[in-house]
């Protein structure tokens, strides 16, 4: 079995100039939500799972319910910069998912 480090989850955009660049590395994989199953869960066995507060696609409380739901118990880290109240989101999002470990990490 492969063991990414992180797994980070988010729409899958083409690179541009204007895109946000994230480091190249055989720990990071990127993946759309629809790429998150089980089977991916077992295989990368992920340290901890990345994903904005909000993409086009889905939100960080329907890929965290996602997560619950396939058993997943590790670190779930949320990125919302400059959200005003970061404990609210928290709350929201954990008491959907209790059973992960969930941090909200804004700036």
């Amino acid at each position: 079995m492969s063991a990414t480090v992180i797994l980070a989850v988010g729409d899958v955009v083409p690179d541009t100039d204007r895109t946000t660049k994230f480091p190249e590395s055989e720990k990071i994989q990127y993946l759309k939500i629809s790429d998150i199953n089980a089977e991916v869960l077992r295989w990368r066995r992920p340290l901890m799972i990345i994903s904005p507060l909000m993409c086009n696609s889905f939100d960080s409380l329907e890929l965290a319910v996602k997560l619950q739901e396939l058993g997943y118990t590790g670190k779930f880290r949320v990125l919302a910069p400059n959200v005003a109240n970061p404990n609210m989101i928290l709350k929201e999002i954990a008491s959907q998912a209790p059973s992960i470990d969930i941090e909200i990490m804004s700036s």
